[in-house]
């Protein structure tokens, strides 16, 4: 009994320390994100956000992370890809990122029926990048999908996720996602 409490104790604490006392809140309109220099326009529709000051990840959400969230990363070239550990070059083509970006989600999940159904070329602003579309599945044999944007710029990989159960949620606000993706302007 002892071992459970000091460890429940060590997971709030790692908690707060880890989110930076950041708490979710009800967003519309107009969303400035300082740390990842872009904005987005949520129009009316009514999100719920998690943003840390310090943090390079943004996340939305309507009905919770675990039915469905659109997701913005920024992540310094100097750091490697987290699954396959490569660097990517400031330099690189969209068709050579796309490979690599596609050869670490395959090392994340390659137990998991990891299947690509996307790869073409996107525009988020003015950046050219890549879209990947992508399936999966849970620990409870749920289809999972996820499309994901990514780019380079600033020096950054930047990636623009919407991921949801295929059952119902991926569609039903996947054409919200796509209008949310098209809003987004690049501080240049």
């Amino acid at each position: 009994m002892k071992n459970i409490k000091k460890s429940l104790f060590l997971t709030l604490i790692s908690t707060v320390i880890f989110s930076g006392c950041a708490s979710w809140q009800n967003v519309t309109g107009i969303q400035k994100l300082n740390t990842q220099k872009l904005t987005l326009d949520l129009k009316d529709e009514k999100w719920h956000a998690l943003k840390i000051d310090t943090s390079e990840l943004y996340i939305l959400t309507k009905d919770g992370t675990a039915l469905q969230d659109i997701d913005i990363r920024s992540n310094s070239l100097d750091d490697a890809l987290k699954f396959s550990k490569v660097k990517i070059p400031k330099d690189i083509l969209n068709h050579e990122l796309a490979q690599l970006i596609i050869e670490d989600l395959k090392v994340a999940n390659e137990m998991n029926s990891f299947k690509i159904l996307n790869n073409s070329p996107e525009k988020i602003d003015t950046k050219d990048g890549v879209k990947i579309i992508y399936q999966f599945n849970d620990q409870y044999n749920n289809i999972i999908k996820r499309n994901a944007t990514y780019f380079i710029y600033d020096e950054k990989l930047y990636s623009i996720n919407y991921i949801a159960p295929n059952q119902y949620y991926y569609d039903r606000d996947l054409e919200e996602y796509n209008r949310i993706k098209e809003s987004i302007k690049l501080d240049l």
